[in-house]
Order: structure tokens, then C-alpha cells, then sequence
């Protein structure tokens, strides 16, 4: 499938849906639902199925509130809801790589922090299966907080341990072999910064308000394609840290952008089935 393809779609969701503001403080103003209005033949291929599971991965050694954040993904997917970008509606599993319910899931959500992901070959390829069959995962790289002010070093910074476990995955050859070292930020003007709320400036980033620790760090996502397609997104950028946590400054606008990559993923996935027709 070509991308200009997939990103045809999705611009044409973002030109309908009215801009939402990317800079401004959560709380300064009541802000409407966002309205989508998707043309047909492409409204009805995106509601075949209208209602699309999101995976977080689990792996054996993975810890709570360091590795993963149980609560990120469930507050993610009630707020997507809300929204309900074109009549689609989220439902969300924590499953292992080989659970069946991974097989046909809309987005694989992996983190991880320094723990080993200690992932067995029958996950591996189960994980280059899926990538290679139109599946998307988007990994980050995550920090625990204290009383929401960033801990640890190398916040931000590439070539941390959850960094090098996940691009060395990646690049094994039951996952992506040499596709999956072809890692290029992904540019402002890319939809998944479009499809819903706009954030012309690149993803949010959860230190937005007050001290931003990440300012001349690493500000921009990572992806791999694969065949036009994008099959990797990868962040350091800790932004489900807010999913977690809706307490914690700039919560609304990682939503927001969890929003978008909802959307993304379901245009991507709708574009490729209309392709492998």
C-alpha cells in the first residue's frame, strides 16, 4: 500500500474535523466535540467495523508504575470515546504477544523502561507477523514521576535501556530484519499529528506547562515503514505517563494526541484492506 495513499485518507479526515488548538493550557476554555465528517466510499470503509481492540503488551518482568502504567491505556480509550471519531468505538485488552486477541488488534501499545522484555521466540515472531501483516505498535519509552516532576536520568535522550531493547527487537530478523533499522523521525506535517487535534508543532510534550526538561532533547517521534505503511512508532517522550495520571500538566493534550493515534492506526488499517482488495 502507498503511503500517499493512507495519508490521503487521513488529511481528509483532519480537513474535516474543525482545528483544534495544539499550544494553549488544558482548562483555558470550554472547547467543542470535535466533529468528523468522513465522505463516502470512505465512511463506509471505515465503519465495517466499528468497534476496534487496542493491545497493551505485557512481558513477564515488567513492573508496575516503572514499566507500565496499568491505568494509561483504559483512561486513554474513555477518552477517545467520547470523541467518537467516525462512529468508531475502542475497546482495550492487556494481553501477551501470543494471546489470540493480539491477532487482529487495531494497535499494539508497548513501554518499558530499563526491565528486561525478555520476550520468547514464539512473541517475536508472532510480533514480525503481525507488523508484516498490516499491524501497528506504538512503543515509548516511560519514566515514574514524583508528585508529577520528571525522575531519573536520560529522559529524552536516544540509546536508553528500553530504547536499545526495542530497536534491537525490531531489527531481528523473525520481526522486521533490515526494514527495522530504518528508523526516521516522523515530520510535523505527518497526519497522525492532523487527524483529529492539530499539533503543528510535533507531539505534545507532558512538561508543557512550567520547566520543560526536554527542550533541546529529543522532541520528535521515531517510525519505521514498512512498504509504504507505518508499522513502528516509537517515543521517548513519556506522553502515556499522562494518560495515567489526568492530574499531571498537560494531561488533556496527550490524550488528545493518543486520540490522534487511535485514528491514524484505524484510517492506516482501512486503507490497507481496501488495497489488499
Amino acid at each position: 500500500m502507498k503511503l500517499l495513499f493512507c495519508t490521503a485518507v487521513a488529511l481528509c479526515l483532519a480537513s474535516q474535523a474543525p482545528a483544534q488548538p495544539s499550544n494553549s493550557e488544558d482548562g483555558d476554555q470550554e472547547e467543542k466535540r470535535p466533529e468528523v465528517r468522513v465522505p463516502e466510499p470512505t465512511r463506509r470503509s471505515l465503519s465495517m467495523t466499528t468497534t476496534h481492540t487496542v493491545i497493551s503488551v505485557r512481558y513477564p518482568l515488567a513492573r508496575e508504575g516503572v514499566d507500565v502504567f496499568a491505568s494509561a491505556l483504559p483512561e486513554l480509550i474513555a477518552f477517545a470515546n467520547e470523541q467518537r471519531p467516525v462512529n468508531a468505538r475502542f475497546l482495550e485488552r492487556a494481553a501477551r504477544l501470543i494471546d489470540p486477541v493480539s491477532t487482529d488488534a487495531l494497535l499494539l501499545y508497548l513501554t518499558g523502561n530499563a526491565t528486561p522484555l525478555g520476550l520468547s521466540q514464539a512473541e517475536k515472531n508472532h510480533l514480525g507477523k503481525l507488523l508484516r501483516s498490516g499491524g501497528l505498535l506504538y512503543a515509548e519509552d516511560v519514566r515514574p514521576h514524583g508528585g508529577h516532576g520528571f525522575q531519573g536520568e536520560g529522559l529524552g535522550i536516544a540509546g536508553t535501556p528500553f530504547d536499545r531493547q526495542l530497536k534491537a527487537l525490531i531489527a531481528e530478523s523473525a520481526v522486521l530484519g533490515d526494514a527495522g533499522r530504518a528508523w526516521r523521525r516522523v515530520p510535523t506535517s505527518h497526519p497522525i499529528y492532523s487527524t483529529l487535534f492539530n499539533f503543528p508543532d510535533g507531539p505534545p510534550l507532558i512538561s508543557a506547562i512550567g520547566a520543560n526538561p526536554l527542550a533541546d532533547r529529543v522532541t520528535e517521534l521515531e517510525m519505521i515503514e514498512d512498504r509504504g505503511r507505518v508499522a513502528v512508532l516509537f517515543s521517548e517522550l513519556n506522553i502515556s505517563y499522562a494518560w495515567a495520571f489526568p492530574d499531571a500538566p498537560g494531561s488533556t493534550q496527550s490524550l488528545r494526541f493518543g486520540t490522534n493515534l487511535l485514528v491514524f492506526a484505524m484510517v492506516q488499517q482501512a486503507a490497507t484492506r481496501l488495497q489488499s482488495r
